[in-house]
């Protein structure tokens, strides 16, 4: 116990020495980038400080109460996202951190359902995966976006499925995972369905089709699910957009105007029946309340 604790402070003690000799080095910079290269020895240790401050500072129980302390949770996501952007993704190899109690989708899982629903109080949002675990919180293609990101850096490919319905209700987004040539999906919702899917189906239109029966209004119990796209590949978009501070508007558009397969015939629409009163009582359970 006592070496862990020496260690740790040994690690802080040179983290802020290396720390201030590097802030110098740029708030003087003819005196401080000269002592830099006369004393050769620190200065290959320079690099290291960004190495030090991802691994004990950014990431650590410290960083998180820093960037957690401020009541904004804008700033605070703001920050956060700042952070990774310009400190942790410069390291290589560093950002497997960033998800590393993310590693399953059931794991996925549990930590958005432990998180508030984002009501956007504040205005819509679109944050990405980094702004989301400092803000704490996410609505559903948010959810979905983080989930993807985690996915991604456990080897899978960062799949989005969008469900789309009529003009009178809201569309979902999920994140598809495969298990043994199943499919599974990952939700973020403030309700009793619309939530997470095992992976137990063959196709894409399986899963999709396993949500129609409870997607419907609570105030009416009309069902509004009338399709669902392709699996959305999120590296289309490249790699920024896990840690980016602004909103990813651009990848909500792609969803949104994704192509739609639809599963409802036309000529059917009129034998829907609507979902009973006990349905849309338990549809009606949130979640996290505002």
């Amino acid at each position: 116990m006592v070496r862990k604790l020496f260690t740790h402070y040994y690690r802080y003690s040179l983290l802020c020495i290396l720390s201030v000799v590097w802030v110098w080095s740029l708030w003087e910079p003819n005196n401080g980038m000269n002592w830099l290269l006369e004393n050769k020895v620190v200065f290959l240790c320079t690099p290291i400080v960004y190495a030090l401050i991802v691994r004990y500072i950014t990431f650590s129980k410290i960083s998180l109460t820093l960037t957690t302390s401020y009541k904004n949770p804008h700033l605070r996501g703001f920050l956060y996202a700042t952070i990774l952007d310009s400190v942790y993704l410069k390291v290589p190899g560093c950002m497997t951190n960033l998800f590393s109690k993310l590693t399953t989708p059931q794991k996925i899982q549990d930590y958005l359902d432990s998180i508030p629903f984002n009501y956007e109080k504040d205005g819509e949002t679109c944050m990405s995966p980094a702004r989301v675990l400092g803000e704490k919180k996410a609505h559903c293609i948010e959810g979905a976006m983080l989930a993807a990101a985690a996915l991604m850096h456990v080897g899978e490919k960062p799949l989005i499925l969008s469900l789309k319905v009529r003009n009178d209700d809201f569309d979902h987004v999920v994140a598809l995972f495969k298990r043994n040539g199943y499919w599974g999906a990952i939700s973020k919702t403030n309700h009793a369905v619309l939530r997470y899917r095992d992976p137990v189906y063959a196709t894409i239109r399986e899963l999709a089709m396993s949500y129609f029966h409870e997607y419907f209004l609570t105030t009416n119990g009309e069902k509004t699910l009338r399709g669902y796209s392709r699996p959305i590949n999120l590296n289309r978009f490249g790699k920024d957009w896990v840690h980016a501070s602004h909103d990813l508007w651009d990848i909500a558009e792609t969803i949104f105007d994704a192509n739609h397969i639809a599963i409802v015939p036309p000529s059917n629409k009129r034998y829907l029946r609507n979902a009973s009163r006990v349905e849309r009582q338990a549809a009606s359970i949130k979640d996290w309340d505002i």
